[in-house]
């Protein structure tokens, strides 16, 4: 049985943003075989499990100061050695660290990202996992909303920086030696947001990362 680690952030985790609990008032998430990671299991089917790990307005390596426990780096140990022993680990991260509030650019986001694969390697040096494998993926870029504008304190400077972190995050991949996809050119977000995947884009996304898969895994 081949494990699959998926750590990310509201687009991991699948975030409707069309749909809010009407009683608490708290984002709505699309079911299993719509979000990404079990549209991915789906195709990948028997031999393979895959572990949901995804929170929403999680970031590389920053504190959100106005919301707890989004820093990627300081649950990524709690997180790895619960799932642990696995043979892949995919990190989608970095749409939230574009947020106006933490003032970064591509280069600081492709930092915040090595951090997290350095202190991944050093666990799994230290784990039943010593020989697995890391996906970085570069997320789907972020847009206005239908109505020009933007959410969750995002900003035209965050959409700017997409180009930037794609290649970055290729750069990085080659130099940590990990493998690398890139969501962008499968999935789209929603415009009723501009920032979370569509149904559609999940099902895209969860096909075309089944495929890439197998290929690291053989």
């Amino acid at each position: 049985m081949k494990k699959i680690l998926c750590y990310g952030d509201s687009n991991t985790w699948g975030h409707n943003p069309h749909e809010v609990n009407p009683v608490t008032g708290v984002p709505a998430r699309y079911p299993e075989h719509v979000r990404w990671p079990s549209a991915m299991a789906d195709v990948l089917g028997d031999g393979y499990c895959v572990l949901e790990e995804g929170y929403c307005g999680r970031t590389t390596v920053f504190d959100d100061p106005l919301a707890y426990g989004r820093n990627g780096l300081k649950h990524l140990e709690v997180v790895f050695r619960t799932c642990d022993p696995v043979d892949l680990i995919i990190i989608m991260l970095g749409t939230n660290d574009e947020k106006e509030m933490f003032g970064t650019d591509p280069y600081i986001i492709y930092n915040g990202m090595l951090r997290l694969i350095c202190e991944l390697k050093k666990l799994m040096a230290d784990s039943n996992s010593p020989n697995a494998k890391i996906m970085i993926v570069n997320p789907a870029r972020l847009s206005p909303c239908g109505d020009g504008s933007f959410t969750y304190g995002f900003s035209q400077k965050s959409v700017d920086m997409a180009d930037g972190v794609r290649k970055y995050y290729m750069q990085l991949a080659e130099e940590m030696k990990c493998d690398f996809f890139d969501a962008d050119a499968i999935a789209t977000v929603d415009p009723a947001d501009g920032t979370h995947l569509t149904a559609d884009g999940h099902r895209a996304l969860g096909r075309a990362m089944a495929a890439k898969v197998r290929e690291v895994l053989g």
